[in-house]
């Protein structure tokens, strides 16, 4: 009898202690988890609750963590062909953004993501790009122009280098150079500590890719290998990205 009840006991501690763990991560942690072993069910949950957290307390920041959510959420759906489901949540994000910029217009992070969901609108309708890219790019080059250290700012204007066809001003390169400065400014805001953000880590990913796609190749691996260090369960990396950059190069 006992014996049951200290067990029983240690179940209740046991569910106490995960509980805490699970419910107790604020919504950035809880994503860079999501980030890194690619759980986007568990996203959606958390942009649920960010959503019903706004809407009873209309905070700006609420409203901005879930804008950069969604931004993030759309990227994932882009790259599983989900495009219906893409082009309804940019419409969402891009009003959640509206409304952020009435609030503060030189909000520097806002206009960079602004920037980046119209050029989501691209990836959907390629047609488009005469009329949409300029647009991008401009919000874009006016939230560097608030900020040129800015790191959304910065990364999404490595972002437009390394996707948009030459002809509308893609160059890797320079994007390689843009993330590199991106980072830079991360890592002085992080101060030696060690909780990157999942977007943190995407910005790592894509100057490797960069790097790879510019014939950088030694940049490439030393970048990879950098994130493996810095998080060495990151699955997009470890399992796809890494292995299929060491099988081409060696």
């Amino acid at each position: 009898m006992e014996r049951t009840s200290i067990l029983k006991g240690i179940a209740v501690a046991l569910a106490l202690f995960l509980s805490v763990a699970v419910f107790g991560a604020t919504h950035k942690q809880r994503l860079y988890q999501c980030y890194l072993t690619g759980n986007m069910a568990d996203w959606l949950v958390v942009m649920d609750e960010l959503s019903s957290e706004y809407n009873r307390t209309k905070s700006v920041e609420t409203l901005f963590e879930l804008t950069h959510a969604q931004y993030g959420y759309i990227g994932y759906l882009l790259g599983v062909d989900d495009e219906d489901r893409a082009e309804k949540l940019v419409a969402k994000a891009l009003s959640n953004a509206s409304v952020l910029l009435d609030k503060n217009p030189k909000w520097v992070e806002v206009l960079a993501i602004k920037g980046a969901l119209i050029a989501y609108k691209i990836a959907m309708s390629p047609y488009k790009a005469p009329f949409l890219g300029p647009e991008s790019v401009s919000i874009i080059d006016k939230a560097l122009s608030l900020d040129s250290t800015n790191p959304y700012a910065l990364t999404e204007k490595a972002n437009s280098k390394l996707y948009a066809p030459v002809l509308f001003g893609g160059n890797p390169k320079e994007a390689v150079l843009l993330y590199q400065k991106a980072i830079a400014s991360i890592e002085r805001t992080l101060n030696g500590s060690k909780e990157y953000e999942w977007w943190h880590l995407n910005v790592m990913a894509q100057l490797a890719i960069a790097a790879e796609k510019s014939g950088q190749t030694e940049l490439a691996r030393s970048s990879y290998r950098k994130i493996l260090q810095v998080a060495p369960n990151f699955k997009w990396v470890r399992d796809e990205l890494y292995p299929k950059f060491q099988k081409k190069n060696g």
